[in-house]
């Protein structure tokens, strides 16, 4: 029974991010998360308040940070290769592209500026499924004591 769980169940890979935010002013704030915002895309040049609330855990989940997570590339088995690529071959969602939407290869090289419609909606649809059944973006309460 245990050879046949391991063949069948996939394995699932967790990975949790901590951070702590300063909730008073202070003038250097805003340098100190800069990076973290540019990640995503985001312009923190002018205005004010952008980490305050639940507006970081948003900023976690937005596909802009989730597309250019996927675009990261990593060593798997010694050898480059995109998370998307990576992704996209665990899943075995290429198999299914290719009998209901006739995608037989898609390449995730080159510019995310200049994608196609087909790689965007991809990288689109992958963000929504992480975000409905992979991502869990969630803040402790306030009155947990560790």
């Amino acid at each position: 029974m245990g050879v046949a769980y391991s063949v069948f169940i996939k394995p699932k890979y967790t990975a949790v991010s901590t951070f702590v935010l300063d909730e008073n002013d202070h003038e250097g704030l805003m340098g100190q998360y800069a990076g973290l915002a540019s990640l995503a895309g985001i312009d923190l040049s002018g205005g004010n308040g952008i980490f305050k609330g639940d507006n970081i855990l948003e900023l976690y989940k937005s596909r802009s940070m989730i597309k250019k997570t996927l675009l990261t590339e990593a060593a798997f088995n010694g050898k480059q290769q995109k998370l998307i690529d990576r992704y996209i071959s665990y899943n075995n969602l290429l198999e299914r592209w290719k009998n209901h939407d006739d995608i037989v290869r898609i390449d995730f090289n080159g510019n995310p500026d200049n994608f196609n419609r087909i790689q965007d909606s991809l990288i689109t649809d992958i963000a929504k499924t992480f975000n409905k059944k992979s991502l869990d973006v969630s803040k402790p309460d306030k009155n947990l004591v560790l």
